[in-house]
């Protein structure tokens, strides 16, 4: 049997429950060490747990400040935007989870060294926790990774938390004139200058983020003289221009648009990547009436099972 072998069913063999962060146990290998060089904050705390010579486990706690007025999802934004910067890397991968009642990510990331890590990231009441294995390739992380996760007990101090689903949690707002979108939180209402167009220079924008995405409403009034001349080319031609606008002011080049339809009107879909790949921006533009509504939603390009994203575009409708 070879040394690297044994040691692997060694510390599947010694994996034991310890209690790290306040309110909450979880199994680890190896007696984990508390480190001192790695703390992201003055009342933070980190531990290593040696996994197998491959494979490190480190598990973070830091305290949510109790005036803060961040929500969990900025919170956990802000978790995924200091690993991967913290360890000079790539983000791979992004998933929303849930764990009993609080909201969470899972993320995959290459890391500096060519390495790899997997880590979840949970915003509980007053504090985030983050729990990561660290290895040299995918295949020698995934087993402990399950492990380590599915390890992960709260105490009655903690408790549930009030979600009973994972990401965003849509609810209808109101978008004037009678119209309406689902939102994660209640959208920001603004007037913005639009870039030269045939059409309107100002755009009324409702705009709502979840984390580390966008969801956005912009409205155009389409002036009375012109009204009668939004025949189904025009419009089209006329969404096509305000796309592109839009591509254009994220720094989009690569925009594949179609058209579709949204019930009985007819719709342009356009979607592009921006920041190197990085961000994936998706959008729906139609003609309703006398207004042109875009919805705009941008994420990045590493979220898994976006679902959400096909929700918030088709959810306009006309309430009664």
């Amino acid at each position: 049997m070879s040394t690297l072998l044994a040691c692997g069913l060694l510390q599947t063999a010694f994996w034991k429950p310890y209690t790290l962060a306040p309110g909450s146990t979880l199994d680890l290998p190896t007696p984990p060490k508390e480190s001192k060089s790695q703390k992201k904050g003055p009342d933070a705390r980190v531990w290593t747990a040696v996994h197998s010579e491959r494979t490190v486990i480190v598990v973070a706690y830091e305290p949510v400040a109790a005036d803060s007025h961040e929500s969990p999802d900025q919170v956990l934004a802000n978790a995924i935007a200091g690993q991967v910067t913290g360890s000079h890397g790539t983000l791979l991968s992004q998933r929303d989870i849930l764990f009993q009642g609080w909201p969470g990510v899972e993320i995959g990331a290459g890391v500096q060294g060519g390495m790899f890590a997997r880590t979840r990231i949970y915003a509980l009441s007053n504090a985030i926790l983050e729990l990561t294995v660290v290895g040299d390739t995918t295949g020698v992380v995934v087993p402990p990774a399950d492990r380590l996760f599915g390890s992960l007990k709260l105490t009655s101090s903690i408790g549930s938390g009030p979600y009973k689903t994972p990401g965003p949690q849509f609810k209808r707002y109101g978008i004037g004139n009678g119209a309406s979108a689902e939102f994660p939180s209640s959208p920001q209402i603004e007037d913005v200058d639009l870039p030269p167009n045939p059409i309107s220079r100002a755009m009324q924008r409702y705009a709502a983020p979840y984390g580390n995405r966008m969801f956005m409403v912009g409205k155009i009034e389409i002036p009375a003289d012109q009204q009668k001349s939004m025949t189904p080319a025009r419009t089209m031609e006329v969404l096509q221009q305000l796309n592109q606008a839009a591509m254009t002011s994220l720094g989009i080049s690569d925009e594949k648009s179609k058209k579709i339809r949204i019930g009985t009107d007819a719709a342009l879909s356009t979607t592009g990547t921006f920041e190197d790949g990085k961000q994936t921006a998706s959008e729906i533009g139609f003609l309703r009436g006398s207004r042109l509504y875009l919805f705009l939603c941008w994420r990045p390009t590493a979220l898994q099972d976006s679902p959400e994203v096909d929700r918030f575009l088709n959810s306009f409708q006309i309430d009664k």
